[in-house]
């Protein structure tokens, strides 16, 4: 899927797409939601077990509002500034830059209205909504599943594409490799807990993985 909507010619890239399109189409992407045995989480993560704690470190702003330091920072933001650090520090041309971003640009809409659906179905498909009734009221559940976890998976893997290719994979990125080896292990990479990666905060460290 995702070799048709973003053509490369640099094998590296080529390389690290072919890593995510399988992660995407193989079985232990998000298993850790069908509550099934334990699959491949690493001890040297640091496992989220709680939704809304997970949920607050993927999404919450009202961090900002407390004084420091915080118990974890803006995480779309830290994902964010990784792929333009690759984009602007990797020492890539302006022409070459551009072209990159044209080619990942024309492929963006598709990849986003592909991935959305395959993640409801997975979602779906795992019950993850009854599962979370058993805490949760109805509402709180479908908002998670249903907005909440698409939104932020489907942004959290196009910023890793957008990486590899301004990047040339991810040998220029730990935080991207650790999101990869995360999402290997049936779960959701949530949270950044600790320095910011421009302050000395290191991905094994402090990248936190929801696994229910």
């Amino acid at each position: 899927m995702i070799l048709d909507i973003f053509p490369t010619d640099d094998s590296d890239v080529y390389e690290t797409l072919v890593r995510i399109d399988r992660l995407i189409k193989g079985e232990h992407f998000l298993k850790a939601l069908s509550h099934t045995p334990p699959l491949l989480v690493e001890k040297s993560f640091h496992v989220v077990n709680d939704i809304e704690l997970a949920c607050k470190q993927m999404t919450s702003q009202e961090i900002w509002d407390l004084p420091e330091p915080w118990p974890f920072q803006y995480f779309p933001g830290v994902v964010s500034d990784e792929a333009a650090r690759l984009e602007y520090e990797t020492g890539l041309p302006s022409d070459i830059r551009v072209q990159i971003s044209e080619q990942y640009q024309a492929g963006v809409d598709d990849f986003n209205y592909s991935m959305f659906n395959l993640i409801n179905e997975k979602l779906s498909n795992n019950n993850f909504i009854s599962y979370l009734c058993q805490t949760l009221d109805k509402d709180d559940a479908e908002y998670i599943v249903n907005d909440i976890f698409p939104n932020e998976i489907e942004n959290y893997l196009q910023l890793m594409i957008m990486g590899a290719y301004f990047g040339r994979g991810f040998k220029n990125s730990s935080i991207f490799q650790r999101m990869y080896d995360a999402f290997l292990t049936g779960g959701i990479p949530c949270g950044w807990v600790g320095p910011l990666p421009e302050d000395g905060g290191r991905a094994k460290e402090c990248l936190q993985l929801f696994y229910p």
